[in-house]
């Protein structure tokens, strides 16, 4: 593990056609990263793993993800958060959302595998497409 006081893991769920490049057919059906603890699988044939390369076509600081075909993606982003509340992260976040006329849901507070989390769904236009993310962020020592 390493040894900055906290982490950010940060998911989204991207819904941009043609968003990440398509992964080779050899990708594995999950992907395990000792380094920050967390593993992903594909949650059924038409969904396939990306591997940190893959997954930064979509996002530089992406470390891992899945797609659906370019339909919908789903990436990891680790950041160090020293010295952040979780309110402050959630906040943080949301205004580095990239998208034109940007609408965004109600904070949800919520407990993410015992962690405190928050969640909330942005949209608006990206690159001239229609954009749709679902986004959670928790901080882990």
């Amino acid at each position: 593990m390493h040894s900055i006081s906290a982490r950010v893991l940060l998911f989204a769920v991207l819904s941009l056609a043609g968003f990440v490049r398509a992964a080779p057919a050899q990708t594995p059906p999950g992907m395990t990263d000792p380094d920050y603890c967390f593993r992903i699988e594909s949650p059924g044939a038409e969904w396939t793993v990306l591997s940190e390369e893959q997954a930064r076509t979509a996002s530089p600081d992406a470390i891992a993800g899945l797609t659906n075909k370019g339909q919908s993606t789903f990436m990891v982003v680790v950041e160090a958060a020293p010295s952040v509340t979780i309110d402050g992260l959630a906040s943080l976040v949301r205004d580095q959302v990239n998208l034109e006329d940007a609408e965004f849901s109600t904070l949800e507070s919520l407990t993410y595998h015992g962690f405190p989390a928050r969640r909330w769904t942005s949209s608006g236009v990206f690159n001239g497409t229609h954009a749709r993310y679902r986004t959670l962020v928790f901080l882990r020592e």
